[in-house]
Order: structure tokens, then sequence, then C-alpha cells
């Protein structure tokens, strides 16, 4: 219902935007008429920005009261499972991401002005605290769920994955053999 709730909150945002632009350009906008492509992309991509916006802020909002209702309905079991965490760990997890990132830039075409040693360093020392607090959440996080092993494999969130193909194979195959029979 939250992302419901923000999706309509973007909508209404975007609508009370069109209105403040001329009526001609409103009347386009709804029509679609005679609008230049990259007007009308633009548009879309302002629509999408504020949909994202909105469910971000609301995800934001709830954020304590959606930890909290967690945090009551889950009860720890004796099913086998595993967690992969992408907190970073020490410095060498740092230096590793920032070097994904250089050689994704490069292959690209693009400058990229860090030096990884250095940038890495930095990064670790702004950030340390955060960790400890994280991997603490994190530790409360596995009790609640029970029976759960952690393992850390420091990248992207949303593509760890791709970073370390072949530690997250071995970690999942070494999981099953240790919990199948």
């Amino acid at each position: 219902m939250p992302a419901l709730t923000a999706f309509a909150a973007g909508c209404i945002t975007s609508l009370v935007m069109l209105r403040i632009q001329n009526k001609e350009s409103l009347t386009n906008q709804i029509c679609g008429s005679e609008m230049k492509l990259d007007t009308k992309k633009s548009h879309i991509l302002r629509n999408s920005i504020l949909a994202v916006a909105g469910a971000f802020g609301s995800g934001i909002l709830l954020e304590k009261q959606e930890f909290t209702h967690i945090g009551e309905i889950l009860h720890p079991t004796d099913i086998p499972k595993i967690f992969f965490s992408t907190l970073f760990t020490c410095e060498d997890d740092v230096r590793a991401a920032i070097e994904r990132m250089k050689a994704d830039y490069e292959k690209e075409g693009k400058e990229f002005n860090t030096d990884p040693e250095t940038g890495a360093r930095a990064q670790w020392n702004q950030m340390e605290w955060e960790i400890e607090l994280a991997k603490t959440k994190e530790n409360d996080f596995m009790d609640k769920l029970g029976n759960c092993r952690l393992e850390h494999i420091a990248g992207d969130h949303g593509v760890f994955y791709a970073h370390e193909p072949e530690q997250i194979a071995n970690s999942i195959l070494g999981f099953l053999a240790e919990t199948t029979e």
C-alpha cells in the first residue's frame, strides 16, 4: 500500500507541475499532439523520477514503522538459511569496489580521477563507524531469522552476484551440501 500511495503522490505532483506550465504545453502533454520527441522524453523522464522520488520518500517515512512491524512478526526458525551481505568489511573491499568502478569508466572511454588505494583509505575512514552500526543491525536481523549463515560479499547491492560469481556459487553449493541430505 505505501508504494501505491507514493505513486499517487508522484502523479499528483506531476499534474501540479503540468498545470504550472502554459495551457498549450499542458494540452500537448495530455494529447501528445505536435510535441517534439525530446520534449516527450523529458516529460516521461521527469514523471518517472517523480514517481520514484515519491516511493523513495514514502520508504524513508515508513522505515521505522516497517522495521518495528517486521520485528514484531518475525520469529526464529530452525530452517537453514543463507544471507548475503553487501557491507564492506575492510578497506580492501572498498578498494575492490573502486577498482570495479574504474574499470567500468575506462570501458566506456571515460576518465576516472580517483586512485583506488587513496580513495579506499579515505572512504573506509569515513564509513567504518557506519559499517559497525550496520553490522550490529545485520546481526540482530540474523538472530531474528534463526539458523542463518551470513556470507559477506562486498559490493553493489543489486548486482553483487555478478562481481564474484564463483564465490557466490561456492557459498551456495557449500550451504546446500551442508544442509541437505
